[in-house]
């Protein structure tokens, strides 16, 4: 037997070779069918089965090495052909037994990273000649003329109805999206998602959301010596899990946005534990809560699962990235990936919860997370709680980083009024607060001090200054609660 691994590598630089969402969005269905459906039609030629499937990666078992062999021909000159500029890889490690062991699965992996620091880059493999137009949306040579033509644009008045010269990839990632959409509606069956080309336009702020499951890496170890080796099962049920939790979460955000109104939800990436998507930036926070509860309760449900968890289930930790409509998204996606792997740090020190970061990029100068965060101290002190986690019905979230008791807090304060109503907790008060907190911390505390003497004992306008306040004078996440307040909805999940 033969053990294959099929990934494809510098899927950033793929998807987001361009600026353009509606290549972003080809981009990533060719990326999800060239590790799942492609690699299962070929496997119904060559022999073998799925061991593990996701987004950007799949564990295969051949019967021998010539069939092992012709799997990896048939995927990778198929993405010759369907995915130009696609880097698809395969490699394999014969195994002693029927099914493979965590250290021959660990071999398949060490090979394949082997391979790919070997290997040229796409740049360099593929020299442009100087005499050979560019393309409209990347800096590849172009290929020839193309126009979109798709049914979602047809009749309106778009500048890529007409033809432009593009690129090979660019041509693929376009052609594409037709069945990206397919996929997604059969997803999230019962839902009208807003129309690609009017997303950016239809919403004040994008939330660009990477989830991504914790300790799966481990999960599926124990899971090859609990289910003797037999992972693709399991694997399918992750798969089944995490489209529940996304079929959930998209319910969810209908009741939020209301009767009547397309889905804000452009999903770029859905494979296996993966999820990356575009929502609007106003609900974005509701919406991966709901995710993530939903995963949690869907993954218990799954009897393999069951088995390898002892009943537990699997969590998961999101970043969420929310920028101005036509912010680039490559950028935003960076920094959402950078919000995830911070939360993830710190869903591994508490087994058990689901992680959560956030950023509400307003300094477009600064976009990476440590210089961010480097931001938000004042005088030694830190005024955020970021990351948070979430509890699950297995295990509590820590008092300081529980997420729910702080969304309620942070819903608390953005319902502080512009001005008057006979209240003194204002609008105004909080604009001064959010500029002294960072420069003059002591005059922040003067303000809420002298608030604190003119204040009644009890009401809304008490429970908002106490919970600026904290204990000390600065409550110790103080800006979460500036910053945020007006992502957190009335009614959240």
């Amino acid at each position: 037997m033969h053990l294959v691994l099929i990934a494809t590598s510098g899927n950033q630089r793929y998807i987001f070779a361009s600026n353009r969402l509606r290549e972003a969005v080809g981009a990533s269905h060719l990326i999800a069918s060239a590790t799942t459906s492609w690699v299962e039609e070929a496997l119904a030629s060559t022999g073998g089965t799925v061991l593990q499937a996701s987004s950007g990666s799949t564990l295969a078992l051949a019967p021998d090495a010539a069939a092992a062999r012709r799997l990896a021909r048939a995927v990778t000159m198929r993405a010759l052909r369907e995915a130009p500029g696609l880097s698809v890889q395969a490699v394999g490690v014969p195994i002693a037994g029927e099914r493979p062991t965590a250290d021959e699965v660990g071999s398949v992996f060490a090979e394949f990273g082997r391979h790919v620091a070997a290997r040229a880059s796409e740049t360099a493999r593929h020299q442009r000649l100087p005499i050979v137009a560019a393309c409209h949306s990347t800096d590849l040579p172009a290929r020839s003329w193309h126009a979109d033509r798709d049914a979602e644009l047809r009749g309106d008045p778009d500048e890529d109805l007409r033809p432009r010269p593009l690129s090979a990839a660019a041509i693929a990632k376009r052609d594409a999206r037709p069945a990206a959409r397919a996929a997604l509606a059969a997803r999230l069956p019962g839902h009208r998602p807003v129309a690609l080309h009017r997303f950016a336009d239809s919403v004040d702020w994008v939330g660009i959301v990477h989830a991504d499951g914790n300790r799966l890496g481990e999960f599926f170890r124990a899971a090859v010596s609990a289910l003797d080796g037999d992972t693709g099962a399991v694997s399918a049920q992750v798969q089944q899990a995490a489209d529940a939790a996304l079929r959930d979460a998209a319910g969810h955000l209908a009741e939020l946005v209301g009767a009547g109104r397309a889905l804000p939800l452009v999903p770029l990436i859905v494979g296996g534990d993966d999820l990356t998507v575009l929502v609007d930036g106003a609900v974005a926070l509701p919406f991966v809560e709901h995710y993530l509860d939903a995963f949690a309760h869907r993954s218990a449900a799954q009897p393999l699962i069951r088995r390898v968890t002892d009943a537990v289930g699997l969590t998961a930790s999101a970043g969420v990235a929310l920028v101005k409509p036509h912010f680039p998204f490559s950028v935003g996606y960076r920094l959402g990936e950078e919000l995830a792997a911070s939360a993830k740090v710190l869903a591994r020190a508490h087994p058990g919860t689901h992680g959560l970061d956030v950023h509400v990029l307003i300094d477009s100068r600064v976009t990476g997370l440590e210089a961010i965060r480097a931001g938000y101290g004042a005088h030694g002190r830190l005024l955020t709680e970021r990351p948070y986690l979430l509890g699950t019905d297995a295990t509590a979230a820590p008092p300081d980083r529980d997420w729910k008791p702080a969304r309620e807090r942070m819903r608390l304060v953005a319902g502080v009024p512009r001005s008057g109503e006979g209240l003194l907790v204002t609008r105004t008060q909080l604009y001064a607060l959010r500029g002294e907190v960072r420069h003059d911390p002591v005059l922040a505390r003067r303000r809420l001090a002298d608030l604190d003497t003119r204040v009644p004992a009890h009401g809304t306008d008490r429970a908002r200054l106490d919970a600026l306040r904290g204990a000390d004078g600065l409550a110790p996440g103080l800006l979460d609660l500036l910053e945020l307040g007006e992502f957190v909805p009335a009614v959240s999940a």
